[in-house]
């Protein structure tokens, strides 16, 4: 009886012991927030672009990216991914900073600076999607949580710098979400539960025929077949992937 009454209070102990680099999404929240939603600094480029043209960039390159999972993915084994999202949501923060100095450049940096802004986060978003989706749903739903609760914190934490020291965060920010997913990734998600590229999937070779003595001795056919469970392409590997792709159409 205590053992049963103990196993929650194990499995609870289990599900909050969670690494803080999971929430790392929420630094991407309260980027978005600052950057396109509610501003608290003038954003000159992002104001005149409008958070709509923000999100139908976001969410046509979020359908690029689908479409070409099958030669990327997984976005999380890619090193070039994380560079590319803190550069290209780097610029788009560093272009209205510009335009604050030269006014003049504003019309000439909405059009790079909002494609900027929607392919990183689309970036990030899937990055992160993949990571979640390696976990279990209730791990998941947690960290989500966790995530969305901490962005909204770190937002209005963040309203109360000023200016200056609100552009720099807003700079860092890109590139240390996408540095603790790499974190997270490396460290705390298991290898077998790794996404597998599109090229590793596992084909198994069917085992060749003893020999004994000289003579060929052919085995009966269920002895040739691979191990039960471990089909020529495993069913998991695609369902992780696809279950990363409906996790992302969620988020969006």
């Amino acid at each position: 009886m205590a053992h049963n009454e103990a196993a929650p209070k194990h499995s609870l102990m289990r599900l909050l012991d969670m690494p803080q680099a999971f929430l790392g999404f929420a630094l991407w929240r309260a980027w978005v927030s600052l950057t396109y939603a509610n501003p608290s600094v003038p954003m000159p480029v992002s104001g005149t672009a409008g958070q709509f043209a923000y999100d139908v960039v976001l969410a046509g390159s979020a359908i690029v990216i689908a479409l070409l999972s099958s030669r990327i993915a997984p976005l999380a084994g890619r090193r070039w991914v994380y560079g590319t999202i803190a550069l290209l949501l780097g610029f788009s923060v560093a272009a209205n900073v510009a335009a604050l100095a030269l006014p003049a450049t504003t019309d000439a940096l909405v059009a790079p600076a909002t494609l900027a802004g929607g392919i990183g986060s689309a970036l990030l978003i899937l990055l992160w999607c993949e990571i979640y989706s390696c976990l279990s749903p209730t791990r998941v739903a947690l960290y989500y949580a966790l995530a969305i609760i901490g962005g909204v914190v770190l937002t209005f934490a963040l309203q109360g710098f000023s200016d200056e020291y609100l552009y720099g965060a807003l700079l860092v920010l890109p590139a240390l979400s996408a540095a603790l997913a790499h974190r997270s990734y490396r460290l705390y998600v298991p290898a077998e539960d790794r996404q597998p590229s599109a090229h590793s999937l596992e084909v198994l070779p069917y085992p060749r025929p003893l020999r004994a003595g000289g003579q060929l001795q052919l085995r009966p056919y269920s002895q040739r077949l691979p191990p039960a469970g471990r089909l020529p392409f495993h069913r998991d590997h695609l369902g992780r992937r696809s279950c990363a792709v409906r996790v992302g159409v969620v988020v969006l």
